[in-house]
């Protein structure tokens, strides 16, 4: 399964489990394409996927398809995902010339997300990750 498949089968599952319907969850989080993400047309945004782990209280590797169970917890407010990223790079000892060559995600793009320009979807985050060896969580700054 990819990454699009797995977030829209886990929403779905989320959402039956929760006993709401895709417009309560709509509402909950202030977005009204939730049809979408269900139908598996396109994943969310860095913010709406973070409000979606929230609502449901549960990691972003459980959302992405990575973990198979979902821990449920409370979860740290993010910092701003460019600060996180400089964070991890340093901690890390990293470069954005390493992390471009392992994620093979370009080396301009790493750059943009360094200056608060974008932030990464969840593909890329799972390859940023995958290159860190953490998790979702850890590497947006959820976990406690």
């Amino acid at each position: 399964m990819d990454i699009l498949s797995n977030f829209s089968k886990r929403l779905k599952d989320l959402i039956e489990e929760k006993q709401i319907t895709p417009d309560d969850l709509s509402k909950a989080i202030n977005y009204n394409q939730v049809y979408h993400w269900l139908a598996g047309d396109y994943l969310p945004s860095f913010l709406n996927l973070i409000k979606i782990a929230d609502y449901f209280q549960c990691t972003l590797d459980y959302l992405s398809g990575q973990d198979k169970e979902s821990r449920s917890d409370t979860f740290k407010s993010c910092p701003p995902f460019a600060e996180r990223l400089r964070f991890i790079l340093k901690d890390k000892g990293f470069t954005i010339y390493r992390l471009s060559k392992l994620t093979k995600i370009d080396k301009r793009t790493i750059y943009d997300w360094l200056h608060n320009l974008y932030v990464p979807q969840l593909d890329n985050l799972k390859r940023i990750a995958s290159a860190f060896d953490c998790t979702l969580d850890y590497l947006v700054g959820r976990e406690k």
